[in-house]
């Protein structure tokens, strides 16, 4: 993605913002309908190879392309709490065993979308509340934090060969929060 949209964007440079548009949604309504099928028929695929996912990066793009007219400030505010809303189903009511890509990811998709567009022309309440600093940390770190908490508990499950009981796997999480913190801060 990171590689053949930018380059999609060069061929197409000279195309109307509305074409530009039609083209990523279209990219966008195929990656998504391509999920649906591989979510069902080949899972571990459809959750780690781009096709399926595409077009959940393409909902980013949209946004940016889009020249989307702003919200008034109630319908602004809505709408944040409906994208926070989205998260918060799919950040609590989602399980391991919950398919995603496919039409599951719509949820945490759109909530984030709708986020970044509720707030583009302000600070709405929602926004104010992921500001505060925790917050704000709990994002720095949250890459590293992902990429760290992998082989801490891959390892961790390695060396017993058992279940990791509640003491073992909170030492975990607070040994994978402190090197996402030194990864993030070094």
């Amino acid at each position: 993605f990171y590689l053949a949209f930018p380059l999609l964007l060069i061929l197409f440079r000279k195309a109307s913002q509305r074409s530009l548009l039609l083209l990523t949604g279209g990219l966008a309504l195929a990656s998504f309908l391509f999920g649906l099928w591989a979510v069902r028929s080949h899972p571990s695929l459809a959750f780690y190879l781009a096709p399926a996912r595409i077009w959940e990066l393409m909902l980013g793009a949209m946004l940016a392309l889009g020249n989307i007219p702003r919200a008034p400030r109630w319908l602004a505010e809505l709408l944040s709490l409906g994208g926070l809303a989205l998260l918060g189903v799919a950040v609590f009511g989602f399980s391991p065993d919950t398919p995603i890509p496919g039409e599951n990811a719509l949820l945490p998709c759109l909530g984030a979308a709708l986020l970044i567009y509720a707030n583009e022309g302000g600070s709405t309440l929602a926004a104010r509340a992921l500001s505060w600093r925790p917050v704000v940390f709990a994002g720095l770190i949250s890459y590293s934090l992902y990429l760290w908490h992998w082989p801490v508990f891959v390892f961790a499950r390695y060396q017993t060969l058992t279940p990791l009981g509640p003491v073992v796997t909170a030492a975990l999480i607070a040994l994978s929060v402190l090197l996402a913190v030194l990864s993030w801060r070094f």
